[in-house]
């Protein structure tokens, strides 16, 4: 079931919450209807990585849940050369912002970055 099915950003959502709760290593890949680009990287379903076209870390979630998606594209194991301004200390930070609160305890990842 998609616990996120009322959300405009449903595959995006849907495609992190997988990714965490299979605890999953890589990167996902994003592309807006506005062609912007943006990746999130992951190790064992914890977020260590986040960049949204300038913005990085923390600073890009808004952009992130602001988005509208056209493609996303995971691939297992690739480790993006993000900047260190892209890492992400706390997985648990992220995931809230992204409005994951309710499923945090389903989704049973650390609460601290693996970096």
């Amino acid at each position: 079931m998609n616990p996120f099915s009322n959300n405009k950003n449903t595959t995006l959502n849907y495609d992190l919450f997988l990714l965490c709760q299979e605890k999953n290593t890589g990167t996902l890949f994003l592309q807006t209807n506005r062609q912007k680009s943006a990746q999130v990287s992951l190790q064992h379903g914890v977020i260590t990585k986040m960049s949204f076209e300038d913005k990085n870390g923390l600073e890009a979630i808004e952009d992130f849940k602001t988005a509208v998606y056209s493609k996303t594209q995971f691939i297992p194991y690739f480790s993006s050369h993000l900047s260190t301004q892209a890492d992400i200390k706390c997985s648990k930070t992220a995931l809230s912002m992204l409005g994951y609160d309710e499923y945090l305890e389903e989704i049973n990842c650390s609460t601290e970055s693996v970096i």
